[in-house]
């Protein structure tokens, strides 16, 4: 695998991310509804800070999903649909270069576009006296990390999916990645089949737990995120990325076009 290939493409997904304009519009209307936010003052002394930080989280998390999925369920399959994928690919790039190219390029714009809300998270944090500056950016990171698992897992969808396939069914994993837990409750209370205890527990170890990356209630709440936490954090989010990047590799490379 060519490194420097894989860079021409990641810089080609970043410089069309920024051109179409839909993530510096999503960035800019976030960071709007964060500093509103910071301006509502009609909380008593200490809960104020704390909805704030409440609030900017959650709207970092909905922005950054909602830009995660416009831009990655669109590169593979936007490419196919619009056959510009004959073009790319008879050029000296190999289609393992082209997937990682297309994930390194989003990720990056995923977290320039979340960029400007962290740090008027952590602006705000610092004004009011609300709590450490580097548990707002510990926030911050996790929530991009979680938006690196769920560009990987569209990435793998998108290898054999088109685009309205790929966000729907990411906006699925999403949601069931959720409620895994109450599923599989669920099933064990209503069934007495071992079959189907079986396939709870497997339908709850295959998903993500995007459970992991929020750390919203500890930072809303002044309580200091633990390193080795984000460490083991980020070696499991390694691993899910690595697991569904490979997956989608090997089902872009099957495929015939």
């Amino acid at each position: 695998m060519n490194a420097s290939v894989t860079l021409v493409v990641a810089r080609q997904v970043l410089r069309e991310a920024w051109r179409r304009r839909t993530l510096p519009v999503l960035a800019m209307f976030g960071c709007g509804l964060i500093i509103s936010s910071a301006f509502l003052s009609f909380f008593q002394l200490g809960v104020e800070i704390k909805f704030f930080k409440d609030v900017a989280l959650t709207v970092i998390f909905l922005f950054g999903t909602l830009a995660t999925l416009v831009l990655v369920s669109s590169q593979l399959s936007g490419e196919i649909e619009s056959r510009t994928i004959y073009n790319v690919l008879s050029k000296p790039v190999r289609r393992v270069e082209l997937v990682l190219g297309k994930f390194g390029g989003s990720i990056a714009a995923t977290g320039l576009a979340i960029a400007p809300m962290v740090a008027i998270l952590v602006f705000f944090v610092h004004v009011d006296r609300g709590g450490a500056m580097l548990e707002a950016v510990k926030a911050g990171y996790f929530l991009w990390l979680s938006f690196v698992v769920l560009s990987a897992i569209a990435l793998a969808i998108a290898s054999f999916s088109s685009t309205v396939v790929c966000a729907s069914l990411t906006v699925l994993v999403l949601v069931l990645s959720y409620l895994k837990g109450a599923v599989t409750t669920y099933i064990a209370l209503v069934s007495n089949s071992g079959a189907a205890a079986a396939i709870g527990q497997a339908f709850y170890y295959l998903l993500p737990n995007f459970e992991n990356f929020n750390v919203r209630t500890a930072v809303v709440h002044n309580t200091i995120v633990p390193w080795p936490y984000l460490f083991r954090t980020s070696l499991y989010a390694a691993s899910l990325v690595a697991f569904f990047l490979y997956a989608g590799v090997q089902i872009f490379q099957e495929r015939e076009f």
